[in-house]
């Protein structure tokens, strides 16, 4: 499960973002291997933080 917090912070200000953006944000932040692995699984478009915490899981509400 990814953490909540991780995706606030890859968010903040944005209320969309492109997967490539996501991606990048992601690994900024230096999470874990499982954490880059569910992500490196996005499909390219734009995402709200709803839509990745539906894809990815989260440990709790986003």
């Amino acid at each position: 499960m990814i953490d909540s917090d991780l995706l606030d912070r890859v968010f903040v200000g944005e209320e969309r973002l492109s997967s490539d953006e996501i991606h990048r944000r992601v690994v900024a932040l230096d999470p874990p291997a499982d954490v880059l692995i569910a992500f490196d699984q996005l499909p390219e478009g734009e995402y709200s933080v709803d839509e990745i915490a539906e894809f990815v899981g989260t440990d709790e509400p986003a």
